[in-house]
């Protein structure tokens, strides 16, 4: 897959995967002392609204969540997570090899730029 998050990934098994942020409110009586939680939702309700020709659901195993999205009438689904290899991802982290002369200009510096990057 390669696009942009903010533009949205087509994703193989169908669907759309994207970042987006919002500054949308939920109603009073859906808020909780979970503020993160609230603010996933508010997005969730922002991109149904802001998309009504796209099908937006709601991935959630927080039942919570998933109560609360249901009286915004945010369709909501489960997901597998076990399904998902996380292996075949980018884990952020990379080996490199690197000299004795190479640790020693990283400890004087505090920074280290290896040999073709």
């Amino acid at each position: 897959m390669k696009g942009s998050l903010s533009d949205g990934v087509e994703l193989p098994g169908g669907g759309t995967l994207f970042i987006k942020f919002t500054a949308k409110q939920l109603p009073a009586e859906l808020l909780n002392k979970h503020e993160t939680d609230s603010r996933i939702l508010a997005v969730a309700v922002d991109v149904r609204d802001k998309s009504p020709d796209r099908k937006t659901i709601f991935l959630t195993k927080d039942m919570n969540l998933r109560i609360r999205a249901d009286a915004l009438k945010l369709p909501t689904e489960d997901y597998e997570g076990d399904k998902v290899d996380i292996s075949e991802g980018w884990t952020g982290l990379r080996e490199v090899s690197v000299s004795s002369a190479d640790i020693d200009k990283f400890y004087q510096t505090g920074e280290l730029t290896p040999e073709g990057q």
